[in-house]
Parts: C-alpha cells; sequence; structure tokens
C-alpha cells in the first residue's frame, strides 16, 4: 500500500512539474482578444463613417428639396425626425456605454417631441 502511495505522490509531483513547465506558455489567449478587439473596433469605424455618410446624403437631399420650393415646416419636421434617428443610431454603433448615451438619448427625446407636438397656425386660424 505504501508503494501505491509513493507512485501517486512521484506521478502528483511530475504532474505539478509540467504544469509549472507550460504556465508561462498559454498566454496567447490575450493575443486572440486583442485581435478580435482591433477588428470589431476597425468595423464599428467604418460603419460609423457609413452611416454619417448616409446623413450627409439626407442633408444634401434636405436643401435640395427647401432649394426647390417645397414648404420648410413640414420638410423640417421629417428631416429633424430623420436626424435624429441617424444621431441616435450613431451613438450606438460607435460604441458609447449606455451611462454615456442615456443623457443624448433624453435630449434627442426631447427635440423629438418638440418637433412632433409643434404646430403651425395656418391664414384661416386652423392648426395644422
Amino acid at each position: 500500500m505504501t508503494s501505491d502511495l509513493d507512485n501517486l505522490k512521484e506521478n502528483v509531483d511530475k504532474a505539478m512539474q509540467e504544469r509549472n513547465a507550460l504556465k508561462g506558455t498559454v498566454e496567447p489567449q490575450k493575443d486572440d482578444f486583442n485581435a478580435a478587439y482591433e477588428k470589431t473596433s476597425q468595423d464599428s469605424f467604418v460603419l460609423s463613417g457609413m452611416f454619417l455618410g448616409f446623413g450627409l446624403i439626407l442633408t444634401m437631399i434636405f436643401a435640395h428639396l427647401v432649394k426647390s420650393g417645397n414648404e420648410p415646416e413640414s420638410l423640417v419636421r421629417v428631416f429633424g425626425m430623420m436626424l435624429i434617428v441617424i444621431s441616435a443610431v450613431f451613438l450606438m454603433i460607435a460604441g458609447y456605454s449606455e451611462k454615456q448615451i442615456a443623457p443624448v438619448f433624453g435630449l434627442l427625446g426631447t427635440v423629438a417631441g418638440y418637433l412632433l407636438g409643434r404646430s403651425s397656425v395656418k391664414k384661416g386660424g386652423h392648426l395644422d
């Protein structure tokens, strides 16, 4: 029985020595994480740029519609809502945390409420 116990102790000692020898070689997980983080960061940067480009295209369309003589009141309402949605989605894509985005969403919601709740009085005295 003592020989079995001695064999077991020797096996445990060998396993501990092997573990200690391999302990320094198990670090590549950090490199995998950094590569994945860089790829995610690069993807969010590209998506943010594309989304801002989309917002710029909408701004140019809005400017063209105003120049062509359409009614600015209704255009401002529609364009303002699109701009608010684009801003909110951009902040989400850019990777800001919930604590950073929450006050901005409150402000965007306030502006959206103002745009949608605002009404203009026509010549006949009727609300728009």
